[in-house]
């Protein structure tokens, strides 16, 4: 069942590849690397690299890959 559960996880956080999601700025993964943490409007534990200390914010993200069971996502830029 493990095994199945695990496999379903993958597939999801694949599905959201690309895709733009809404992340609450959770603090620092590793302040020292710039690498911050959030949770995704879904639900989704999400890092990205950021320079500037976002805490508490609601940011738009774009989800580029999975790492350890985290989607790894970049602030989406707006034209």
């Amino acid at each position: 069942m493990r095994g199945l559960g695990q496999e379903k996880k993958s597939a999801f956080y694949s599905a959201c590849l690309e895709e733009e999601f809404q992340v609450l700025v959770e603090g620092w993964h590793s302040e020292e690397r710039g690498i911050g943490r959030g949770m995704s409007d879904n639900y989704l534990p999400v890092l990205f690299v950021s320079s500037q200390d976002l805490n508490g914010r609601l940011v738009a993200m774009r989800m580029e890959r999975v790492e350890h069971n985290m989607l790894v996502g970049s602030i989406a830029r707006r034209s």
